[in-house]
């Protein structure tokens, strides 16, 4: 049950709360809210929350299936994946490797095309089809 139905649901004990009061003329609401413990169950249930998610996003994010025709390529052994963010300088970069094709989908030509048209790597940077490394 996600918080905001949670707030919703003492709003509402709330209002009938003080409708019975008012309806019934009885005394004024006690000194202590009885309601002020949902509210921070909500916090809490806000916190957990956010917190299960954190986690669970991070989890997913070091996570890789392989189809069984993968585990013979270098992506099982190669692949390491990492949370944090990385800066790197163009003068940082030894060279780009990307794939020809996967499936039907073309990679490596769109991508050289796309470098001539912008400057996004210097003409220093070699960009490689990873089928050739893969031969040689």
């Amino acid at each position: 049950m996600s918080s905001v139905l949670v707030r919703e649901g003492i709003t509402t004990a709330q209002a009938l709360v003080r409708d019975y009061v008012e309806e019934h003329e009885l005394d004024g609401p006690a000194e202590e809210d009885p309601f002020e413990v949902l509210d921070y169950a909500a916090d809490d249930l806000d916190d957990s929350v956010g917190e299960v998610r954190e986690s669970f996003e991070k989890f997913l994010a070091l996570v890789k299936t392989f189809a069984p025709d993968e585990f013979g390529t270098i992506y099982c052994e190669r692949e390491w994946r990492a949370l944090n963010v990385f800066s790197f300088k163009p003068e940082d970069i030894a060279m780009v490797v990307i794939p020809r094709t996967v499936g039907k989908l073309r990679y490596f030509d769109p991508f050289v095309r796309s470098l001539s048209q912008s400057p996004l790597l210097p003409r220093s940077v070699p960009v490689v089809p990873w089928e050739d490394l893969v031969e040689h």
